[in-house]
């Protein structure tokens, strides 16, 4: 009887231990996943880049892209450079260099940039490049006055 209350009782925790690593396990995953798809830090569209995250968005006319690291705090563009390939509604396809822009951002000069309805930034720093991809991101002045055009 002692024998069946020890082995009862270390099933159970056995089981209880189980869950709750695994509990734990499924948090860990949805908040490594909970940036992507989210609003950035500049009001932007966050995609997983690597073990990075990229934002993308549309500010005062122009197409500009930020890296970020892995709880989504963006980081200092010095080092960093980076290239982005454009789709647009034509069909038509552009690569484009990213110039920095501040000590954070990346901006595309090109004018049809912020016409794009697919994107693929690339940023090397160091010697490792990580990539995201962007399906259209409207610009932040119509997200705030809840339309796009």
């Amino acid at each position: 009887m002692k024998t069946l209350k020890k082995n009862t009782i270390a099933l159970l925790l056995t089981t209880f231990l189980f869950l709750g690593l695994s509990q734990v396990h499924a948090q860990q995953k949805q908040n490594e996943s909970s940036h992507a798809n989210s609003k950035g830090p500049h009001g932007g569209k966050v995609e997983k880049a690597g073990t990075f995250y990229a934002e993308a968005l549309i500010k005062e006319g122009k197409a500009m892209f930020y890296l970020l690291d892995g709880k989504a705090n963006t980081l200092p563009n010095s080092g960093v450079t980076g290239s982005v390939m454009l789709m647009f509604p034509d069909g038509s396809m552009k690569t484009i260099t990213l110039i920095p822009e501040g000590s954070e951002g990346f901006v595309v000069n090109e004018p049809k940039a912020v016409t794009y309805t697919q994107a693929v930034v690339a940023f090397k720093m160091n010697s490792k490049t990580v990539t995201a991809k962007f399906n259209a991101v409207s610009s932040a002045a119509d997200e705030h006055s809840g339309h796009r055009h």
